[in-house]
């Protein structure tokens, strides 16, 4: 079988891209920025750089369909953003594609209605409402010290504001038509992860782990597979209301206040939580079939480590705990048999960096500038 991953330049991908090398797979990969980490691995048929999906939706799909065609591409795996625009296209594209339609994506993406979702289906979440526009926002601040204010499409909690509401912090929010912001109910306690893949609105894989260490506020670094019934049961019900089929990504709030797990929000795509699967799991199955359930075998933790040294190490206090931490870890780039994409990796670190500086925002924010989707197609 051929298949075709979007979203080279994530490390994740990477991962999936290794995962998937286990089985009887040629891979093929493409992505819309030419230094990408899945431009050298070893285990890639053919990389391709396209039209940029935010930008060029329309000659991206184009394109998509071209390399469909030429390499008999059986399998489309969308893992970053891109999946908007693909998924806004799919009766387009000329093979079968692993996501779901955009009425469900966007249902889940948008952070407002996503907590619609979870009240229509009885699954205990943080009070939430929509803020659109300044007057809105002030009255409900006046009544709030406790909160988390961001906007309603969103990633890596880049512009997520924490129980602050000095003028010079909320003078900075645009808020309008186009940029909608929600503000929610602040719940103290231990943040947690999970990743899963479904079919037809059947769970097929499926892990969970909590947030440690971030880059930024909102980005896992450092993952540790656990097994919780409590988030694999709340997963389990919104896939099934939607007859999901596709990646899909959840965070949680675990309350200090009675123990429960409260979503906050979801990532209908490829996250991170893919790199606690190995090639032991043969995580191919649960892409193509339906009545199969595939969890980490391994407890081995997994990092990213020039991440970890960038954005952890120089806040972090207690070297000792730091480095006993990073020590225990493997690596997610990292492979001795594929090391390519390990000294890649630094190439595409400085390419953001010229991109984040030029345009005046973070790191993270310039890696997602030509594929993220904020819920207008203009």
């Amino acid at each position: 079988m051929n298949i075709l991953i979007t979203g080279a330049r994530s490390p994740y991908t990477l991962h999936l891209v290794r995962l998937l090398s286990k089985s009887n797979l040629n891979i093929f990969t493409v992505d819309s920025i030419e230094n990408n980490l899945c431009k050298n691995t070893r285990y890639v048929k053919q990389n391709f750089l396209s039209p940029k999906p935010k930008q060029e939706t329309e000659k991206y799909i184009s394109f998509l369909n071209k390399i469909i065609q030429e390499n008999n591409i059986n399998f489309l795996i969308p893992t970053c953003e891109e999946v908007y625009y693909i998924s806004k296209y799919i009766d387009k594209i000329y093979c079968e594609v692993f996501t779901s339609n955009i009425e469900i994506l966007t249902r889940l993406h948008s952070k407002n209605k996503f907590i619609k979702l979870l009240n229509e289906i009885n699954i205990k979440c943080p009070k939430t409402t929509l803020v659109q526009n300044k007057e809105d926002l002030y009255k409900h601040l006046i009544n709030n010290d406790k909160f988390v204010l961001k906007p309603e499409f969103s990633r890596f909690a880049s512009k997520t504001i924490i129980n602050d509401k000095k003028p010079q912090t909320i003078s900075k929010i645009n808020i309008d038509k186009k940029n909608k912001w929600v503000i929610q109910e602040f719940i103290e306690g231990e943040q947690y992860c999970s990743y899963t893949l479904a079919r037809n609105g059947n769970i097929t894989a499926h892990s969970s782990y909590p947030s440690k260490y971030f880059a930024g506020i909102g980005s896992t670094i450092y993952f540790e597979n656990i097994k919780e019934d409590k988030i694999l049961e709340i997963v389990s019900k919104i896939v099934k209301k939607l007859n999901y089929t596709g990646q899909i990504s959840f965070d949680f709030i675990k309350s200090k206040n009675d123990n429960l797990f409260y979503p906050i929000e979801c990532n209908p795509r490829t996250t991170s939580g893919v790199v606690l699967f190995d090639k032991e799991d043969n995580i191919s199955k649960a892409f193509f079939e339906d009545n199969v359930f595939i969890e980490p075998k391994s407890n081995l933790k997994k990092m990213y480590a020039i991440a970890m040294i960038l954005y952890e190490l120089p806040k972090f206090k207690n070297y000792l705990k730091f480095f006993s931490d990073f020590f225990k870890a493997k690596d997610v780039i990292y492979e001795k048999n594929d090391f390519k994409p390990f000294i890649n990796q630094f190439m595409i670190i400085k390419d953001y960096y010229k991109i984040a500086k030029k345009l005046n925002i973070s790191i993270l924010e310039a890696s997602t500038i030509d594929i993220e989707w904020n819920g207008t197609w203009d």
